[in-house]
């Protein structure tokens, strides 16, 4: 079974703001995201989160929020809407690691699936398993940086998302833990991706 605090952060990398890439509209602006960041009750996280959407629909953190919200619904106990925010935030950023990550873990919660649904289940699960080596390899990177040297940046953005992934899960998991290993996180992301597809199989019969 994946790690739970993989799978967290898995769903969160998006929550965390990039400050020198974006900006607030307003005072306002920020404290929505940070009345929803400290909101420990889902249901009222949810409302702070579409508030902050009808006040600033086109924020730089649109992305962010939508993340927010899916994981809100998801605690909420609302996994047909949990999925459905996972959806929009793939197909507004094609390639998400986090919203592949949310669909094929969550699609397994949804009832009587519809065919979307199963389409964009099969393709996240696929999109994580052609990503779990690159993954793998990049968490062995980031968990055992030289003790004098900065890690490079990456060449692109869709590797510094994962560096950024990666780096969030390791200050979590590895607290009082063993730091996994290349392979063990490569087979962590394959199982999940691996049962989702299996869920495609079965409901598209």
């Amino acid at each position: 079974m994946l790690n739970r605090c993989l799978l967290l952060f898995l769903a969160l990398t998006l929550a965390v703001p990039a400050f020198a890439e974006k900006h607030w509209a307003n005072a306002a602006e920020y404290e929505f995201q940070d009345r929803a960041s400290h909101e420990k009750d889902p249901a009222v996280q949810i409302e702070v989160l579409l508030e902050w959407e009808t006040a600033n629909p086109d924020s730089d953190y649109k992305l962010e929020r939508l993340a927010m919200l899916a994981n809100a619904y998801k605690n909420a106990g609302r996994p047909a809407d949990a999925f459905s925010c996972a959806t929009q935030l793939l197909k507004l950023d094609p390639g998400n690691i986090s919203a592949s990550g949310m669909i094929a873990s969550w699609a397994l919660s949804l009832e009587a699936p519809t065919h979307e649904q199963i389409e964009i289940t099969e393709q996240a699960a696929n999109y994580l398993l052609s990503q779990a080596a690159e993954l793998g390899r990049a968490a062995t990177t980031v968990a055992q940086p030289p003790a004098d040297t900065t890690p490079q940046k990456a060449n692109d953005p869709e590797s510094e998302r994962v560096i950024a992934f990666l780096r969030q899960w390791r200050q979590a998991s590895t607290r009082g833990k063993h730091i996994r290993t290349a392979a063990e996180v490569e087979r962590e992301i394959t199982a999940v991706a691996e049962k989702a597809l299996a869920w495609v199989g079965i409901h598209s019969q």
